[in-house]
């Protein structure tokens, strides 16, 4: 029960991460608005497409805190395991590496 209870945590500690990681990488500093324009090409997507993250993150809030109720103790613990927290640190990687990469190479 108490691996449980530290496996539940860390769904909520990496979602955390998750969260502020992405807010920091749409409030956080940005290129100058000439050299952001550099790469744009025919099948670059608008900058509103971003936007879907908010979606997912309350889908993804949603699952941190239905973890915690009794009916989601098989699916979350059982079915979901540490598969939220392994794709959620991976994410928070990329999103890290896609954020620097672009503020080097623009």
């Amino acid at each position: 029960m108490a691996f449980h209870i530290f496996q539940k945590v860390a769904n909520v500690v990496v979602y955390l991460f998750f969260l502020s990681a992405t807010v920091y990488s749409v409030v956080g500093p940005s290129p100058n608005d000439g050299e952001s324009q550099e790469g744009q090409t025919y099948i670059t997507p608008s900058y509103w497409i971003s936007y879907i993250w908010t979606l997912i993150h309350f889908l993804l809030g949603g699952f941190v805190i239905y973890q915690w109720t009794e009916p989601a103790h098989e699916a979350a613990i059982h079915g979901v395991g540490w598969h939220f927290v392994v794709s959620v640190v991976l994410s928070s990687i990329w999103l890290g590496l896609l954020k620097f990469v672009n503020n080097k190479i623009f």
